[in-house]
């Protein structure tokens, strides 16, 4: 990038406005050379000869390559003057981020599912949704209650028919993908005992705007419920347990 100020010195017959400049990063992009104009400096870049300045290089070679800024505020220079005032900044500036406009930075989505035995953590499985194209990241947790039908329940115990239960989690991430302009999926579930209050499972979605993802988390938990080879038992404080059967599944009959 080349910053640089109008010194505003008497060139010739008349103010050429002139730009000192310094090499920075990239090195110099090129002189601002103008004349007196009113009571203002007017100043064209350009790398050609142009009152009493003369051009470092020729800026018509990269002006689609780079934006000027002066006084600290981007301005966009065709062929007209530009108004300069002694002591203006001026910088020009390349490309952000690596030669990349901003507006092309693409961010792979990402399907996230895990199984594990360990206990599950809320903002582990949030984080890795977050993307700074997203202004909402929704989340759904499904915890161990201590009751079902007057029953006290001190632990959940779950098995899955792996690797099915993946893939069957993939097809439910591609669905949503279908239905919803989301950015990033996670689903992680818990197997093995999971006590009172903590986790079973955690869905998270991140999305630009909250509609999105609100929408995909409640479609995922109940396709996971309805479709995922998943199951609990509840076990009860008297040393008793039960396999429960998931009322969404699609192939159970109701009796």
């Amino acid at each position: 990038m080349l910053l640089a100020v109008v010194s505003g010195q008497r060139c010739g017959g008349g103010f050429p406005g002139v730009v000192s400049g310094q090499r920075c990063g990239g090195g110099f992009a090129g002189v601002v050379s103008g004349q007196r104009c009113g009571g203002g400096f007017a100043g064209v870049v350009s790398g050609q000869r142009c009152g009493g300045g003369t051009a470092l290089r020729r800026l018509a070679d990269v002006r689609n390559q780079v934006i000027f800024a002066v006084r600290q505020e981007y301005v966009e220079l065709g062929d007209q003057l530009l108004l300069l005032q002694s002591g203006d900044e001026i910088a020009v500036i390349p490309p952000i981020s690596g030669g990349k406009d901003m507006n092309e930075v693409e961010e792979k989505s990402k399907d996230i599912i895990k199984f594990t035995s360990e206990k599950l953590s809320v903002d582990e499985v949030s984080q890795l949704v977050i993307s700074p194209l997203c202004g909402a990241i929704s989340l759904f947790v499904g915890t161990t209650r201590n009751n079902f039908e007057g029953k006290k329940v001190i632990s959940l115990e779950y098995e899955a028919y792996l690797p099915m239960a993946e893939n069957e989690i993939r097809k439910i991430c591609s669905d949503i993908r279908q239905k919803w302009p989301v950015k990033h999926i996670a689903v992680f579930h818990r197997l093995g005992l999971v006590p009172v209050t903590e986790a079973s499972v955690i869905i998270a979605v991140s999305s630009a705007h909250r509609a999105a993802s609100l929408e995909a988390v409640s479609y995922a938990i109940d396709a996971l419920k309805a479709r995922v080879p998943i199951w609990k038992k509840e076990i009860y404080e008297e040393s008793s347990s039960s396999w429960k059967r998931n009322k969404e599944c699609f192939w159970a009959t109701s009796v």
